[in-house]
């Protein structure tokens, strides 16, 4: 296996297709999902775009990346709640991830957001 994937090389994430696939699985029979992302989910339902600047920092707009960045994840964890799935979210992120964004999707389904910068294994 480590040698069919030693020159695959993932430069994007589709969270949004993957919460998809998991919701149908799981829907008939509820429980818990745990999510382990490293990047910003850039492809697919959810994408998200790099918010981060530098210049705003100290500024009055400021606070407006503390709020999501869409209500995409927002209304795929309230169908998740509804189908009694809860997310547990395991961040890796070794470059900006839009925390504010993604921490939806356990807030609303009752599961626990862990993020672990610059984490090397």
């Amino acid at each position: 296996l480590p040698e069919i994937h030693s020159r695959a090389s993932a430069s994007e994430a589709a969270l949004g297709p993957a919460l998809q696939a998991a919701l149908t699985v799981m829907s008939h029979i509820g429980g818990k999902m745990c999510i382990f992302q490293t990047k910003l989910p850039t492809i697919g339902n959810g994408k998200l775009q790099f918010r981060e600047n530098p210049r705003a920092l100290g500024t009055p707009k400021e606070h407006e990346f503390l709020n999501p960045a869409n209500q995409y994840y927002k209304t795929k964890a309230l169908e998740l709640s509804r189908q009694q799935i809860c997310v547990e979210l395991f961040l890796f992120p070794a470059a900006y991830i839009d925390v504010a964004t993604l921490n939806l999707l356990p807030r609303y389904t009752g599961g626990e957001l862990h993020v672990y910068p610059r984490f090397n294994a």
